[in-house]
C-alpha cells in the first residue's frame, strides 16, 4: 500500500518542487515532509536519468520511530554502473527528522566489475 501511494505521489513531489533539503548528517529538517520525501530530495532523484527508481521506507511498527529509506536507481545511462543504491536513516527530532546516516553503493554492468551492491568502483 505504501509503495502504491508513493508511486502516485512521486510525480507530484517533483512537480511541486522539493524546497531546501538537509545536506549534513545530524542536521534537523523541520519541514513537514516524510523521510521518503527528504531522501529523494537529498539524492536529487529528479535529476537522475535512471530508467527505474524504487523506494522502500521501513519504520517502527508505530510509525513514529527511526525510519530507513532505501532508494535503488537502475538503468542508469552509464557504461560501467548498472545501478546505485542509497540507504538513508532518519530519526524523529521534534517536529522534523534528523538524518543520522547515509550509505551509497553501486552494482556494475555485466563484465565491468562486481555484481552486488558494494562501495567498490566499476571498471
Amino acid at each position: 500500500m505504501r509503495l502504491g501511494l508513493l508511486a502516485l505521489a512521486a510525480p507530484l513531489l517533483f512537480l511541486t518542487g522539493c524546497g531546501s533539503s538537509d545536506k549534513t548528517a545530524g542536521t534537523t529538517t523541520t519541514a513537514a515532509r516524510s523521510p521518503t520525501e527528504l531522501a529523494l530530495a537529498r539524492i536529487k532523484a529528479e535529476e537522475t536519468q535512471a530508467a527505474r527508481v524504487s523506494t522502500v521506507a521501513q519504520s517502527s511498527p508505530e510509525g513514529g520511530g527511526p525510519t530507513t529509506v532505501t532508494i535503488v536507481q537502475e538503468g542508469i545511462a552509464d557504461d560501467s554502473v548498472a545501478a546505485v543504491r542509497f540507504v538513508l536513516r532518519y530519526e524523529p527530532d521534534g517536529d522534523g527528522w534528523r538524518l543520522v546516516s547515509e550509505t551509497r553503493t553501486q552494482r556494475c554492468q555485466q563484465g565491468r566489475g562486481h555484481q552486488t551492491f558494494t562501495s567498490g568502483d566499476c571498471v
